[in-house]
């Protein structure tokens, strides 16, 4: 019968493997290896044949099969399955004794099972039994996959060939199924993370052995590993060996070193600890990474050949084996040096990084040599005519190309008195944070501003120490090369990047020429400022003269509005600023307008009722039509753009610029300004001129339309910038910095606040700025800094001046602060709390809270005439207005408005005095809602030619519509005859004249105009007749010739005084007429056909004639002049 037994698997357990480290090697601990399902490890399903004792001898006899392969079976227990019978078995002799694994025929080395009694009791009935049955283990790791490995079955019985086993054909291998727990994969030391591989051979396909004949010293040397450069340090070096003969006892093998020469141990060396030589007695083959000890030699610098040695082996030395290549010369090896000393920049965040900083336009001091050979600074400009060797042709190329920036050019603390600090303080930080070690270095990059983006970055070559050329090419960019330097010293060999203003661009184009090695030169950037997508403020620049960078108009040693447009015309910075598409495709707001007025006809008709698009703010940008077309002087006109600089810039912005991303990796951070009044719209609209012959009494005045603009401001920005425009970039941290609440709360140590320029001398930023820098991300926001839109804490409602004219514009409160540009020190002064001035090319700004007692000044520097707008705003609406149009001054003019607290509803009248002296020549009050013009009277009076039933005699009187009238006349008489009679006369006797007579009766108005009318007569009158032919018109000099022009009256008075008879007749070269006053009816008869009138007295025959009108009353027709013509009224 045969019986089967089975041994029941191991429970599956799944557990953590924890590292031990032995000496220099790492392995697993057995007892805690981890166990999975039971595996095949061998099977031989083949029961065809049998096998059976090959020994004749009753000694000692067993069965041992044939190699089984290379059998990779570990130290565990083992399940093995076989058939066997053995009549014979007997319990009395322990026959058969048991079933071993070796690694030899006759080795029973490894994992054994021994046959128990109920097994031979079993046996001994003589048939074929299959037993599983489960081994012991073994301190052997010699069934590594490395050696083949044989089955013994042992201690057989004296009749030894009675005992089979079911095995294949030949016989030689048992029918065998080996199972068990795989044993745990094998564990690869590693050398420390950072450690650097200086050799390494991969082949282990061949194995090496001791070379020498004797026990005494026996070692194995390896051939030539090259000239290693393996310095004086520590080594970690990794090699497969094994040594069955390994022994504490004798301490062998001894140790692993580099050599100088064969049989040398001078260089790095590692000794095997009892623990190496425990691992090693198993007889496997183990994976050692040791690490060696250091050395004083400097032989392995790269430069001499080296090799490795094993030494101190033991007396059965060739049972070491080093694992080596097919040619067994060199070991399988891998040599590292010690890994350098840990980083304490590695872990992200761990150390600050270097620092590029890219200034703002116009805040790079501009050289130019000299002909003496120094150098003259042409920024800040010393005046229009330093400025203006800055100049660009019409092609934007700069005209003078020898004109280069410093490398410690950065703008600190402008001349300009008028702000101050642009980045003193900044720079002061920066250079704290190097002598603190935060930092390594940091660079503040100058530039020539007035170019393009790519200009900048594809120039920039040293023409001499410390002297950047912008203008000349390089293979090695400043700003590149600098960039490149700062991540080569820097703590993270990475650079932050902090841009302001115009910066930003140029930061923008640099990562993207930089492509990929952007992200590997820097690690975070930061926009301060920047006009992502433009700014209003650059149209005022190209059209008006605005400033962008520095407060630079304001004085004759800066630079003049005229001056400031003329070199934005061609300069290629300035278009890279004007507002792009993607400006408004986020701001609603136009950015210009036009005025629905007579003199701005044919600007709607151009370019529509506002910009509010890139493509027609292009066209009126660039249309030369407007050259043709000015009729108006001065910097309100708004000037024609370089169109092929424009389109350059918007191809920038629309391939670019606006469609930016930052590389990956790369941190970028936006801060915006707000609070402070920003340009956002220039409306024009027709405005007036007025030029006076003699202003202190306003004579002579002419008034001539012009078109004038008015800047529209917001809050949303710095005073350049508006805030869209510099939060622009998708996915970026944002935000804001309160410029409006930092001025209220350092209005002295501050007094103007802070705006786009010197944005960085705000300290609340500058400490934001360094958390980012230091990577402090746990710091709370700074004052003044926060991630949403501030709240505006000004009042709701404040007054806005603005003035179009030669005189200055100040202002006063009640308490004697003062806003406006002083004249005594020529700084500007915002003492009164919460106002503001500004310039926007030649016109004037200034804003006050309604709620202050304020009086307006104004002082003349040159003759002229002002526009003065006074707005009442309530946020960005406009809720009362009036304006002083046209007021002609004089260059000593002084204008006042006294504007009590509460608006302009409460606003007194504009005062002007044309020449200080205490006298004012002009009050004008505030019309709400309207425009208030002076009344001046260019228009000569008028003269009525008439009877007068009073005198009896020919009158003159003059009109105008502006007021009172003064006529006088003067005449000129043929010369007395001696026959002429004296006349008496009163008590006084005059000449009494005979002949032709010149009259000019002359009507003054009060402005200065005047009408002169020439008529001759004949004297002497007689009696109840006057008669006078009219000759010319005089208006204000001009004269007009009257042809067939008379004028007659004949009359008749009763005692009483009344009229019995009075006729008259008018003649003009177009009209005649003829009246009859008809007393006892008290009627007036109009004549059809009129007549001269006779001289006699009566007037009977008007009776008999036909009449072309009856009129009640006495009716006087009298003649009137009009415009250079007279007309017969009645």
């Amino acid at each position: 019968m045969c019986v089967s037994v089975m041994v029941i698997p191991m429970h599956v357990r799944i557990l953590t493997i924890p590292l031990i480290v032995v000496g220099g090697f790492l392995f697993l601990s057995v007892a805690q290896q981890a166990h999975a399902e039971i595996v095949t490890f061998y099977s031989q399903p083949d029961n065809s044949g049998e096998m059976l004792s090959q020994q004749a001898t009753f000694q000692d006899t067993w069965i041992a099969s044939a190699s089984l392969g290379n059998l990779v079976l570990g130290k565990e227990s083992l399940s093995i399955t076989f058939t066997m019978k053995d009549p014979n078995a007997s319990n009395i002799y322990g026959q058969p004794a048991g079933v071993a694994l070796g690694t030899c025929a006759t080795c029973q080395n490894l994992q054994t099972y021994y046959f128990t009694a109920a097994d031979r009791a079993l046996l001994a009935d003589g048939a074929f039994h299959t037993f599983t049955v489960q081994t012991g283990t073994t301190t052997l790791g010699i069934a590594d996959g490395e050696t083949p490995i044989h089955i013994k079955f042992f201690g057989l019985s004296q009749y030894h060939n009675s005992t089979r086993l079911k095995s294949n054909t030949a016989g030689t291998i048992p029918y065998l199924i080996i199972e068990g727990t795989p044993p745990p994969p094998p564990i690869i030391p590693q050398a420390p993370e950072g450690a650097v591989t200086v050799y390494t051979q991969s082949d282990k396909t061949g194995v090496m052995t001791n070379p020498q004949p004797t026990f005494q010293n026996a070692f194995i040397d390896s051939a030539s590993l090259g000239n290693l450069n393996l310095g004086q340090g520590k080594l970690y070096i990794t090699f497969i060996m094994k040594d069955p003969n390994a022994s504490n006892v004798y301490g062998t093998p001894a140790g692993v070193a580099m050599k100088a020469c064969s049989g040398c141990q001078n260089l790095q060396t590692y000794f095997f600890t009892d623990a190496d030589r425990i691992l090693l007695s198993d007889g496997a083959f183990h994976t050692f990474m040791v690490e060696t000890g250091t050395t004083t030699s400097t032989y392995a610098d790269g430069t001499r050949l080296v090799s490795i040695g094993f030494f101190g082996l033991s007396q059965r030395q060739y049972g070491t084996k080093i694992k080596s290549n097919a040619a067994t010369t060199i070991p399988f090896l891998t040599i590292q040096t010690a890994p350098p000393p840990p980083d304490p920049c590695a872990a992200p965040g761990a150390c600050a990084s270097n620092v590029l900083f890219l200034p703002g336009i116009e805040t790079s001091r501009l050289y130019r040599p000299d002909e003496n050979g120094g150098e003259t600074k042409l920024w800040e400009p010393g005046g229009d005519a330093f400025a203006s060797q800055l100049a660009h042709d019409a092609n934007g190329t700069s005209i003078n190309t020898d004109i280069y920036a410093k490398k410690d050019g950065v703008i600190d603390n402008a001349y300009v008195p008028i702000k101050g600090n642009i980045y003193k303080s900044f720079i002061e930080q920066m250079d704290g944070l190097v002598a603190a070690d935060i930092i390594n270095e940091w660079e503040a990059a100058p530039y020539d501003w007035r170019l393009t983006p790519d200009q900048i970055l594809e120039n920039g070559a040293e023409v001499a120490p410390g002297k950047i050329s912008y203008l000349a090419a390089t293979s090695s960019p400043y700003i590149i090369q600098e960039l490149k330097h700062l991540a080569a010293t820097s703590k993270t060999h990475k650079v932050t990047v902090i841009a302001h203003s115009n910066g930003g661009l140029v930061t923008k184009r640099l990562t993207e020429l930089l492509g990929p090695e952007a992200s590997a030169l820097i690690d975070k950037i930061i926009f301060v400022a920047v006009p992502q997508t433009g700014a209003p403020q650059a149209i005022g620049a190209l059209l008006h003269g605005y400033e962008q960078g520095l407060p630079v108009s304001f004085f004759s040693y800066g630079l003049s509005a005229g001056a400031a447009r003329t070199l934005a015309k061609n300069m290629p910075m300035t278009y890279n600023l004007i507002p792009s598409a993607g400006y408004f495709a986020r701001v609603v707001t136009p950015v210009v307008t036009f005025a629905d007025q007579p003199l701005l006809a044919s600007f709607r008709a151009r370019y529509g009722n506002s910009i509010d698009s890139s493509g027609s703010l292009h066209t009126f940008l660039t249309d030369s039509w407007r050259l043709a077309s000015s009729t108006t002087e001065g910097l309100n006109y708004p000037s024609v753009g370089n169109e092929p600089l424009l389109a350059a810039a918007e191809t920038l912005h629309t391939v670019d610029v606006d469609n930016w991303a930052p590389p990956a990796g790369v941190a970028l951070y936006e801060v915006a300004g707000w609070g402070e009044k920003t340009l956002s719209q220039i409306e024009y609209y027709q405005g007036v001129s007025v030029h006076c012959d003699v202003v202190s009494i306003l004579f002579g005045c002419t008034k001539t339309p012009k078109i004038d603009y008015k800047p529209r401001i917001v809050l949303d920005g710095d005073g350049t910038v508006s805030t869209p425009s510099a939060l622009w970039t998708p996915g970026a941290g944002r935000y804001w910095v309160d410029l409006q609440s930092f001025a209220k709360d350092n209005r002295f140590s501050a007094p103007l606040g802070r705006q786009h320029a010197d944005i960085l001398e705000v300290g609340e930023l500058r400490t934001f700025i360094q958390n980012i820098i230091t990577n402090n991300d746990s710091a709370s926001l700074p004052q003044y800094i926060s991630t949403s839109t501030p709240t505006n804490t000004n009042p709701n409602t404040e007054l806005h001046f603005v003035l179009h004219s030669p005189l200055t514009l100040n202002l006063y409160d009640d308490q004697g602060r003062h806003t406006g540009v002083s004249t005594t020190t020529g700084e500007l002064e915002e003492n009164i709390p919460d106002s503001r001035y500004i310039r926007f090319g030649e016109v004037q700004f200034i804003s006050v809270p309604t709620s202050l007692h304020t009086t307006l000044v104004m002082n003349g520097y040159a003759e002229g005439s002002f526009t003065l707008d006074a707005e009442e705003m309530n946020g960005n609406d406009v809720v009362a207005s009036t304006t002083f149009a046209g007021i002609p001054s004089t260059a000593s003019a002084t204008a006042t408005m006294d504007v009590p607290s509460g608006g302009l509803a409460n606003a007194g009248a504009l005062i002007v005095d044309e020449n200080s002296d205490g006298h004012a020549e002009i009050v004008l009050a505030p019309k709400l809602g309207d425009t208030v013009t002076l009344n001046l009277d260019v228009t000569p009076p008028e003269i009525q030619l008439t009877f007068s039933t009073t005198t009896k005699a020919l009158t003159f009187i003059g009109t105008d519509d502006s007021g009172t009238v003064t006529v006088t006349a003067t005449t000129t008489y043929s010369a007395l005859k001696k026959n002429q009679k004296d006349k008496e006369k009163g008590k006084e006797k005059e000449k009494e004249y005979h002949g032709a007579a010149v009259t000019t009766v002359t009507a003054h108005d009060a402005a200065g105009n005047t009408t002169a009318l020439v008529y001759t007569e004949q004297l002497p009158s007689p009696t109840g007749r006057d008669t006078i032919m009219p000759q010319a018109l005089v208006y204000n000099g001009a004269t007009t010739t009257l042809t067939n022009t008379s004028v007659s009256y004949k009359w008749r008075v009763n005692k009483n005084g009344s009229f019995n008879v009075f006729t008259s007749n008018l003649r003009t070269a177009s009209t005649t007429i003829e009246s009859h006053y008809r007393p006892k009816k008290n009627k007036t008869v109009i004549m059809t056909k009129p007549q001269e009138l006779d001289d006699h007295d009566e007037d009977d025959d008007s009776d008999v004639r036909s009449a072309k009108q009856t009129l009640p009353g006495m009716v006087i027709p009298y003649m009137t002049t009009k415009n250079g013509s007279i007309i017969i009224s009645y």
